[in-house]
C-alpha cells in the first residue's frame, strides 16, 4: 500500500523511454520534472539491476514511479533525451 498514493509501474526496458515521455507530455500527467533515478544492483538476479525513476506533476501534484530491469551486458535504453536532468 503506497500512503502518498503515487502512480508505481513496472515498464519494459525497451519502453521506457516512450513511458517517460507519456508522463512528461501526457495532459493528465505532465510530470515535468524527474526527481530522481536509482540503480540498485541485484548480484544474485538475471536482471540484475533495476533502474527506478521518480518523478512529480507540479501541475498535478503527483508522483510516478516506474521500475525497469536490464540483464548484466544488455545495454539500458537512455531517457536522457526526455529529461535532461538525466545527463
Amino acid at each position: 500500500m503506497n500512503p502518498y498514493f503515487d502512480t508505481t509501474a513496472y515498464v519494459s526496458n525497451k519502453k521506457i523511454a516512450l513511458v517517460l515521455v507519456w508522463y512528461r507530455d501526457d495532459s493528465l500527467e505532465y510530470a515535468r520534472q524527474l526527481m530522481d533515478m536509482t540503480c540498485i544492483d541485484h548480484m544474485d538476479r538475471t536482471r540484475r539491476f533495476n533502474i527506478w525513476y521518480t518523478g512529480l506533476s507540479t501541475t498535478h501534484q503527483k508522483r510516478f514511479n516506474l521500475l525497469t530491469s536490464v540483464p548484466e551486458r544488455i545495454p539500458a535504453f537512455s531517457a536522457m533525451f526526455v529529461y535532461k536532468s538525466l545527463d
